[in-house]
């Protein structure tokens, strides 16, 4: 972090973060880069960060691995956080597990064993903060998914937007093909 104060105003000249090295080359983990400000005016947060993604390990577990790049801002004004930008996938591996945990039928019915009530989890407090996202999600040309009989590539556009108190859930929207892949299923190629 390169960071400076002037005034009520912290400068942020450069942050900088490493994503987690995989050990083939140095800074084989990505890069996110920001710079912007951050401070008080009227009684009231205000902050802007300008932020580069270069092909940062998003996740990297033995399950799913995700390389993304691209640009992004962020901004805080009062109670609002916003979020606009865009994304692309470089490289992404996802592993879906072949054996699903064994469960009962739903004609078996178990004696001795009492009726688990549905409850209702309780209503989390309302945020006083509230987000207001846009982000084009592109999903490249490696992003993989294997597993459960499925192999195949998938590509697309995706938008998601958020609006509202944080915790309300984004929303999702575009388009998710398939391409180059396969299915096995009942000893045949699908």
């Amino acid at each position: 972090l390169r960071a400076r104060l002037q005034g009520t105003q912290l400068l942020i000249d450069e942050l900088l973060l490493h994503g987690p090295d995989t050990g083939e080359k140095p800074d084989s983990g990505g890069t996110l880069r920001a710079s912007g400000q951050a401070g008080w005016q009227a009684g009231r947060a205000l902050a802007r960060l300008d932020i580069t993604l270069a092909r940062l390990h998003a996740s990297v577990r033995a399950d799913r691995e995700l390389t993304v790049s691209g640009q992004m801002q962020a901004t805080l004004e009062a109670r609002q956080i916003g979020v606009r930008g865009g994304l692309r996938v470089d490289r992404g591996r996802i592993e879906l597990p072949d054996d699903s945990a064994p469960s009962l039928g739903s004609d078996v019915v178990v004696h001795g064993v009492p009726k688990a009530r549905p409850t209702t989890p309780a209503a989390p407090p309302p945020s006083p903060l509230t987000v207001d996202a846009q982000v084009q999600l592109d999903l490249g040309d490696d992003l993989r998914v294997r597993g459960q009989g499925l192999d195949t590539r998938l590509a697309g556009a995706l938008q998601l937007r958020a609006q509202g108190p944080i915790g309300t859930p984004p929303q999702l929207t575009g388009t998710l093909r398939t391409e180059g892949g396969r299915f096995h299923a009942y000893s045949q190629n699908l």
